[in-house]
């Protein structure tokens, strides 16, 4: 983590549904098919995905490792509050 780059070097802390607080502040909803997987940083930082860059809705994260394609979606789990 830098001064100016919150994100570099950064850890995980916490993978988990976005919460209704952070929905409500960028106008969205949790449905199903509308997945939205918070990541908390230990930097204080939360990265979740956008469907487009001017946030017209939650969007899933996808990656992959060495053997298989990976999405986390946030419907995999309960919405719940911290």
């Amino acid at each position: 983590m830098t001064e100016d780059n919150p994100i570099q070097g950064a850890t995980i802390e916490k993978v988990r549904p976005m919460n209704e607080e952070e929905l409500a502040r960028e106008g969205w909803e949790h449905t199903v098919d509308a997945p939205s997987t918070a990541l908390v940083l230990d930097s204080g930082v939360t990265l979740f995905a956008s469907r487009d860059p001017v946030g017209n809705g939650p969007g899933a994260l996808f990656g992959f490792d060495e053997e298989h394609n990976v999405c986390i979606y946030a419907s995999d789990f309960h919405v719940q509050e911290d």
